[in-house]
């Protein structure tokens, strides 16, 4: 059990020049880099109280590892959000420029779930209670957990022998149990444009729950064939029904209320797999039809606020809010200086608090990632 170390606090305040609202700098180290762990994924315990993240040494982040880099002693943190107080709470930890140590809340307890470790089979889950500080670790790997905090979701694209058949599994948070609920076969089976590609070209990924816990959400893609379109599938969460959903373009999320999937779409494809003339879309889960958010060249990783008028979005200039009603999109910050926003540099994903009232998203404006918050209120 690692023993929780004080940092301090970090916490400053500035008016945005370009957009006039105030924006808190939660972290500033010149030693530590941090980052939260993804745009749908929530940062804050459900109590509101602290936020989760990770910490690098940003000289020590170095190891490429697929498309971005890694480092292998980082440190699982929190952020008291009353005083901006952060202690360590777990490490050494795993830590990649793209996710930091992807720290996920259980949406009903303090205790927070890491990745503590990698492998060919799946890797392994680690958790630290906050009230006890407890630390326990189980055989498993995650990409979403649902509204109850019991089971995992992600996908194996190979075959182990955790995983004998590559599907879609779910996995008991205390890694008593691991289901599969849906072949990769199945879901070619159930894919139109299957013709065009073998179910051994296909990668299945970014699994996410609904909502209510009931559904699972998988992606489709074909590296090798980059203008062919993705698939998005619907599965029950027990494995006993599996659908095609829809076409899409690009990073996806459930709406607040479960009704529908937002995503980012292309106006125009061409034959070679260039894409241009981004947008927003919606797809209605019940019948897969596809409308419109806002005719703008907008859309990257949008989240819904859940009042359902709102969408929250960042590009290189900037995050913004697109007000579905008015058809219109504001910056609520502009970054201050330019920064590499690939999954080797710095994402912002920016994420909503569980009350719908600040924004946060991780910046490298400074010259390494930071976490931000901006206040959304007169945006309602």
């Amino acid at each position: 059990m690692t023993t929780p170390r004080d940092r301090g606090v970090e916490r400053t305040t500035f008016r945005d020049a370009a957009t006039g609202r105030n924006v808190v700098q939660w972290t500033n180290n010149a030693l530590w880099e941090s980052r939260h762990a993804y745009y749908d994924h929530c940062p804050w315990s459900y109590d509101g109280r602290y936020i989760a993240f990770a910490s690098a040494r940003s000289a020590e982040v170095k190891v490429p590892e697929r498309d971005g880099f890694a480092c292998s002693n980082a440190q699982v943190c929190v952020m008291d959000c009353a005083t901006g107080a952060i202690r360590t709470v777990v490490e050494p930890v795993p830590y990649f420029t793209h996710t930091g140590a992807f720290t996920l809340w259980h949406p009903r307890q303090n205790r927070i779930f890491y990745r503590s470790s990698a492998g060919q089979e799946g890797g392994q889950i680690g958790s630290v209670d906050l009230e006890t500080g407890k630390v326990e670790h189980v055989e498993a790997d995650m990409q979403s957990l649902d509204c109850h905090g019991r089971a995992f979701v992600i996908a194996y694209n190979r075959t182990s022998p955790r995983h004998p058949e590559a599907g879609i599994y779910v996995t008991a948070t205390d890694g008593s149990s691991s289901t599969l609920i849906a072949t990769k076969t199945q879901l070619y089976e159930a894919t139109p444009n299957r013709d065009r590609f073998d179910a051994s070209e296909m990668t299945v990924g970014n699994t996410k729950w609904s909502p209510d816990g009931e559904y699972v959400l998988a992606a489709m893609w074909v590296n090798s064939k980059p203008a062919l379109h993705r698939s998005l599938y619907l599965i029950r969460g027990d494995g006993s029904q599996v659908r095609w959903l829809s076409y899409f373009g690009g990073h996806h999320g459930w709406t607040p209320d479960g009704k529908a999937v937002i995503h980012r779409d292309w106006l125009t494809r061409q034959a070679d797999g260039q894409k241009s003339d981004p947008r927003l879309m919606l797809i209605d889960v019940a019948t897969g039809k596809t409308r419109l958010v806002i005719d703008e060249p907008l859309g990257s990783h949008p989240v819904m606020h859940p009042q359902g008028h709102l969408v929250f979005d960042w590009d290189e200039a900037g995050v913004y809010a697109v007000n579905i009603r008015r058809k219109r999109y504001d910056y609520l910050v502009r970054f201050r200086q330019a920064f590499d926003q690939s999954h080797a540099g710095t994402h912002p994903h920016a994420v909503l608090s569980r009350d719908g009232a600040n924004l946060l998203y991780a910046s490298a404006e400074t010259g390494h990632a930071e976490l931000y918050t901006v206040s959304i209120a007169e945006e309602r």
